[in-house]
């Protein structure tokens, strides 16, 4: 004869990271239903920063996981969150923990597109493209944090924008091979001058052949024409935080550069996106906002301080416009507390002059939950290219 089995029943770990969810917890979910899941402790917390992060928050399995909706009567789950090793895997087993060159062996070739850049900690790959895999640093480094949401854009191209086509029509098949520029690697870089180890993105940003976006520790470059005639026709400098990156916004197959520039002051945290296009030999900017802005106090009544604080920006060109989205992450002594995706926005770009020469205004508008204008910062672009 069968007892009854002693006490509560449920699912343990270590569970399944798959694309609609994390183990038991469901993408779509209602929120209450995920409570059934959870044997005790407190119930639905809220993390509010006003147009950066609004959900409901669940935490479970000792708060190793996050389950999170947006704040409303009847809240679904929109991302599960992993914040702890061994708590879950892929079913190539890895996760939290793991060095960023055992996830790369593990599911294979990142998701990339000419139409979307990201913060070089943040990694998705093609196998699982709804979740997203967090590195504590841009390059190397381990695995502190997995997040799984719902979509967030399109992999393919998008539909054609309201941005002016590049000279001649759309871009040669090599531009993105780099054409003859790949096989004069070295010469690339010391026309580029930017300092050693530099990486190389191929595209066209000026015209409609190969050039090379040439990044460094401290400074970018574009360099254009052929073997042996070589020649940076823009460079800048690159901040200390932040990231800069190609980005082809109007799916027209002329390249831009977007850059994130991260500013933490005593009293606010402020990520200013700012894209530029090479216009008569000269960046100019064509799109230019502040998305997210933190501010101490907003941040204080989280539990947090800005400098626990980081905003891990993705960009992705659509309809005309670039989606601003990433993830929202609080650390304690190097270990994230609370990862959750941002607040979408928008910025909507204008092309940069006219036929005449004369500078079209900058659109220094973002749509969406916290977005305000920004002045462009004056100089270079800032940061490091997305892998």
């Amino acid at each position: 004869m069968f007892e009854p089995p002693p006490g509560e029943v449920r699912p343990a770990p270590p569970f399944a990271i798959r694309t609609d969810g994390v183990g038991p917890y469901l993408l779509g979910a209602d929120l209450k239903d995920v409570l059934d899941l959870v044997p005790r402790g407190p119930r639905i917390e809220l993390l509010t920063i006003d147009g950066v992060a609004e959900y409901n928050l669940v935490r479970t399995e000792g708060s190793a996981l996050l389950v999170g909706g947006a704040r409303s009567e009847r809240s679904r789950v929109e991302f599960v969150a992993v914040v702890r090793p061994d708590i879950a895997k892929t079913s190539t087993g890895v996760g939290v923990g793991d060095p960023i060159d055992a996830v790369d062996r593990a599911l294979g070739p990142r998701r990339t597109t000419p139409y979307r850049v990201a913060d070089p900690r943040l990694r998705t790959y093609a196998a699982l493209p709804a979740v997203r895999f967090v590195g504590d640093r841009a390059e190397g480094g381990r695995v502190i944090a997995v997040v799984v949401a719902q979509s967030d854009g399109p992999t393919a191209t998008p539909p054609r924008g309201d941005i002016d086509a590049a000279p001649g029509g759309a871009h040669a098949p090599d531009c993105r091979t780099g054409g003859a520029l790949a096989g004069t690697l070295d010469a690339v870089v010391d026309a580029a001058k930017v300092g050693d180890a530099p990486r190389i993105v191929f595209g066209c940003f000026s015209g409609t052949h190969p050039e090379a976006f040439v990044l460094g520790a401290e400074r970018f470059a574009i360099v254009a024409g052929t073997p042996g005639k070589l020649r940076r026709v823009a460079s800048g400098t690159v901040p200390a935080r932040g990231y800069v990156a190609p980005i082809d916004v109007g799916a027209d197959g002329r390249d831009e550069l977007a850059s994130i520039d991260i500013d933490v002051t005593p009293e606010a945290l402020s990520t200013a996106v700012t894209v530029r296009r090479i216009d008569g030999g000269r960046l100019v900017p064509i799109a230019s906002a502040t998305p997210y802005r933190i501010t101490a106090q907003a941040a204080a009544m989280t539990g947090a301080r800005l400098d626990e604080i980081d905003v891990l920006v993705e960009l992705t060109a659509q309809r005309g416009q670039i989606a601003v989205g990433g993830l929202y992450m609080h650390r304690v002594g190097g270990v994230p507390k609370e990862v959750a995706p941002l607040m979408p926005a928008a910025l909507k770009p204008r092309r940069p002059a006219g036929r005449d020469g004369a500078r079209a205004p900058v659109d220094s508008s973002a749509t969406g939950a916290g977005a305000t204008d920004a002045s462009v910062p004056g100089g270079a672009s800032d940061g490091r290219a997305a892998p």
